[in-house]
């Protein structure tokens, strides 16, 4: 519950509070007044010994241009010069010297002689003949005629400065007679000089020597480490001053160079001051500092007590309408009596009041509702709940189902965790299942591969583990499943964990194997149709290529009306018939997928204008007008397959002309106008047209637009259906746009890309028999075809001998040669192929020329025709034999052996 202090405790704090602001207040100016003292002190200081390290260097500065001002006088003294020049003894010159001294304020007075050697010496008259050019400013004096001064010890560890100046008895003479040097001692004398102008303690120190000071007790310098002062003074860095403990008391103390004219930097000079003023000033700073907040602490007693006082009563107020509120009790406002900072407080408390009156009202409200929404809120999760129960009985429902569990590997303890249902699957009784178990339980020819896949990879893209592996399950039993995991890693991104799911597919592997073998068994229905084919292709080519061929002879003999009639439609119903074999065996390669497109160079205006002139007599027969048209535009070369785009042509061109009665046909080509640009062909008649109907299924094996037409125009429904799926293997679309009783247009669009035109481009000939007369050889064993043949060959001007077996072929050709043979491939002893390389081994054995080898065959197919080209075969032609191809085979061949006698 909520409580004011007693009256006592509450003067107590109040009181507390105001001495601990006051104690705060004055410790912490207490502090800045003697930070600001001590740099004030500080900077007072380091004035005083910037001030007495200046009144050194001009004191030392004075002393040194008066010891060169009274070194030259008495260099230009003739007693002086007469001395050195003359080279008086000791006896003469001793008085001089003493003169010379009384002249001088020096302590030291030095003559040399011509060499640099002492000729005089005014204390120490031993150490005449002495070389001084060890010294600099000797030096300098005797081989540069210069007057200088320096600051240098003597042999007697006197610290000196010394002046010099060369004399020259004759101004014009370069070397000088000799040196005078003027010494000053830089003693306790000349430093108390200094110390008069300055209160700073001041000392000469030469390296780690004290050569001079001004503290009475020089014993206080003992605990001074002179070489760090020396080293001070070299860095000549002083901007403040340093503490120095001197006979136990604390100094300032700064170090300096002596003077420039110390040119070896030996000396320094070392300026001290008492630290007793500081400790003086802060000492009167702390006693000050006593009686304030003596004097404050007293007045915040007083202070507080009355305040407290003051608060107490309306506090107490307070104090009783806070706990009535906190215990929940009714409280009535309460009575304003001042408007200061406690009548403030109470008018917001009274404000309190009245918002806690309204906010437990409305918290009410609230409460109600609340508890309403909580009601729903707890049904609705319960029914979630209830949800996500059945929809994870029901996944694991379709997981038994689809025989699947979810697996995973823990690589630190390899450890798997596996579903209840894959682990009672492979007889694994406990979770969770070491590796070493779980592998135990795969079949021996699977566990090599499977601990290869389980190896962490050192690329983890992709990070999948997809396996099928046999495992062996109780009851002697061998089911296959499908592993399926991906890594993972943790936070830190070490590898840790493969998950994934297990499926036992050992049903989906029986029935691939059974596809598999249903497929085997559909590949060799499938060749066993296509051997079937060929045949039945064999079979019926043979005696159509008598039916046929003789025919053709027969019309060339001399026939009435009738006959000739007669004829026309025995030749016709042939070619129907040899159209429908062409287009069965075109549709059972189309099914099979053994079509062959060969997309080579080829000249698309020439194929037009020989398909244009092959129909368009057979149009003009019907009276119908017929055009061809290729647009400017359109490349004579394109890249597809001449034959296959030949046969739809023919095949769209041909219904054309066989549905129209009336009219017009025409074949268009040109280039679309959309990019990439591609060859458009189309094919338009004005005939019977298609109904709207039969437009989806025109191009359906063996169908027609109406039954009727069949009846009617004949036909077997495959010519659309083969053409339309040869331009899809041309890279097209046959597609068509027609209205029934006005007409029909079939196009489509082929791809184009710009082709060169062949180098060995031939322009096309008509075919004339201008060679000499040639032996062929005719190897047949048919009897109806010998009789055509030698009947297609009797106008001829060649030489015709016949041989009726494969191996009479072989005697005949050994026997005498020959410039031609045709060679039929289907023989009962000896084919024609095997012949034909027995022939080409010989030839090669005995060095002689090829003969020229045509093979005629009923077999139509591409690969046919590539195995007789194969075996040696020059030219292949397909039964049935048409006499103007058989001409036009021979003609090419002698032609082509004309101009090039080594074609083989």
């Amino acid at each position: 519950m909520f409580s004011l202090p007693s009256p006592k405790r509450l003067r107590t704090r109040i009181t507390l509070i105001f001495a601990s602001i006051v104690l705060i207040g004055s410790m912490i100016g207490w502090l800045v007044t003697t930070q600001l003292i001590h740099q004030h002190f500080t900077q007072m200081v380091h004035g005083q010994f910037v001030q007495a390290a200046s009144v050194t260097e001009n004191m030392l500065n004075l002393v040194g241009q008066m010891a060169m001002l009274q070194s030259r006088y008495l260099a230009h003294d003739e007693a002086v010069q007469r001395a050195l020049t003359d080279r008086e003894s000791t006896q003469t010159i001793k008085p001089l010297l003493q003169r010379l001294k009384q002249q001088t304020t020096a302590d030291v007075v030095i003559l040399l002689d011509g060499q640099g050697r002492i000729s005089a010496h005014s204390q120490f008259a031993d150490r005449r003949g002495e070389n001084l050019l060890t010294w600099a400013i000797s030096r300098k004096a005797m081989l540069h005629a210069e007057a200088d001064v320096a600051i240098i010890q003597t042999q007697d560890n006197r610290f000196m400065l010394f002046a010099t100046a060369p004399v020259l008895p004759n101004p014009a003479q370069k070397r000088p007679a000799g040196v005078v040097l003027l010494g000053y001692s830089l003693n306790d004398t000349f430093i108390q000089q200094i110390r008069q102008n300055t209160s700073v303690e001041l000392t000469f120190v030469r390296r780690r020597a004290v050569m001079a000071s001004t503290l009475r007790d020089r014993m206080k310098l003992d605990t001074v480490p002179m070489h760090y002062v020396h080293y001070q003074a070299m860095l000549n860095n002083s901007e403040r001053p340093y503490a120095m403990k001197l006979g136990g008391s604390e100094w300032f103390a700064e170090a300096r160079r002596l003077s420039q004219m110390d040119p070896n930097m030996e000396g320094s000079i070392l300026m001290t001051l008492p630290a007793s003023e500081l400790h003086k000033a802060i000492a009167q700073i702390n006693k000050n500092f006593l009686l304030i907040f003596a004097a404050f602490f007293l007045l915040v007693v007083l202070l507080g007590g009355g305040l407290s006082k003051r608060l107490l009563i309306p506090l107490q107020k307070l104090r009783k309408t806070v706990e009535a509120m906190h215990s929940g009790q009714t409280v009535d406002p309460l009575a304003i009596e001042s408007k200061d900072e406690l009548g403030q407080m109470a008018v917001h408390l009274n404000h309190l009041i009245e918002e806690i009156h309204q906010k437990n009202r409305t918290l009410s409200t609230y409460s109600n509702h609340l508890e309403q929404l909580v009601q729903e809120r707890t049904g609705e999760l319960e029914s979630a709940n209830r949800q996500l129960l059945n929809k994870e009985a029901s996944l694991l429902h379709a997981q038994e189902i689809a025989q699947l569990g979810n697996w995973s590997l823990t690589l630190q303890d390899q450890m798997l965790t596996i579903a209840p249902s894959i682990r009672s699957l492979l007889g694994l009784s406990t979770t969770p299942v070491s590796l070493a178990q779980f592998v135990q339980s795969v079949h021996p020819d699977d566990r090599q591969p499977l601990l290869e896949r389980l190896k962490v990879p050192l690329d983890l893209n992709p990070a999948i583990l997809d396996h099928d592996c046999r495992f062996e399950v109780p009851y002697g039993a061998v089911r296959t499943l499908h592993i399926l995991g991906e890594w993972s890693r943790d936070e830190s991104g070490q590898i840790t964990t493969l998950a994934g799911t297990l499926q036992d597919i050992t049903a989906r592997r029986m029935m691939e194997d059974e596809l598999r073998q249903a497929k085997q068994q559909a590949d060799v229905a499938n060749q066993a149709k296509g051997h079937f084919l060929a045949i039945m292709s064999h079979e019926i080519r043979t005696p159509m290529n008598a039916v046929i061929g003789m025919t053709e002879l027969l019309k060339e003999t001399e026939l009435d009306e009738r006959q000739s009639s007669f004829v026309g439609k025995l030749i016709s119903a042939g070619n129907n018939l040899l159209d429908l074999i062409n287009n069965i065996l075109d549709l059972s390669k189309i099914e099979a997928g053994q079509l062959h497109i060969e997309m080579i160079p080829m000249d698309l205006h020439t194929l037009a204008h020989e398909l244009c002139d092959l129909l368009e007599t057979t149009a003009h027969s019907k009276d119908l007008n017929f055009h061809c048209q290729i647009d400017e535009a359109v490349p004579r070369w394109v890249n597809s397959d001449r034959g296959r785009l030949r046969q739809v042509l023919f095949n769209l061109l041909g219904n054309a002309i066989k549905f129209t009665e009336q009219g017009e046909v025409s074949l268009h080509i040109m280039m679309t106008q959309e990019e990439p640009a591609q060859i458009r062909i189309e094919v338009r008649d004005s005939g019977i047209g298609i109904s709207a109907d039969h437009l989806g299924s025109i191009f359906h094996n063996f169908t027609q637009a109406d039954p009727s037409i069949s009846r009617r125009y004949g036909g077997t429904g495959l010519g659309l259906s083969i053409s339309h799926q040869l331009v899809g293997y041309l890279g097209g679309h046959l597609d068509v746009e027609s209205v029934e009783g006005q007409g029909s247009i079939f196009h489509f669009e082929l791809p184009y890309e710009p082709v060169a035109a062949p180098e060995n481009e031939q322009q096309v000939k008509n075919i004339k028999s201008t060679t000499a007369d040639k032996k062929i050889l005719l190897v047949e064993d048919s009897e109806d075809n010998q009789l055509l043949i030698l009947n297609y060959l009797k106008d001829t001007p060649h030489q015709v001998a016949l041989a009726e077996s494969g191996k009479e072929a072989l005697e005949r050709y050994a026997g005498e040669p020959f410039d031609l043979i045709l060679m039929d491939v289907q023989m009962p002893d000896m084919d024609g192929l095997t012949v034909t390389r027995m022939i080409r081994e010989r030839e090669q054995e005995r060095g002689i020329e090829p003969v020229i080898i045509v093979a005629l065959t009923a077999l139509s197919t591409r690969e046919d025709a590539q195995k007789s080209l194969d075996a040696g075969c020059q030219m292949h032609i397909t039964k049935p034999i048409r006499k103007n191809r058989l001409l036009e085979t021979l003609e090419e061949a002698f032609l082509a052996q004309e101009s090039n006698p080594d074609v083989s």
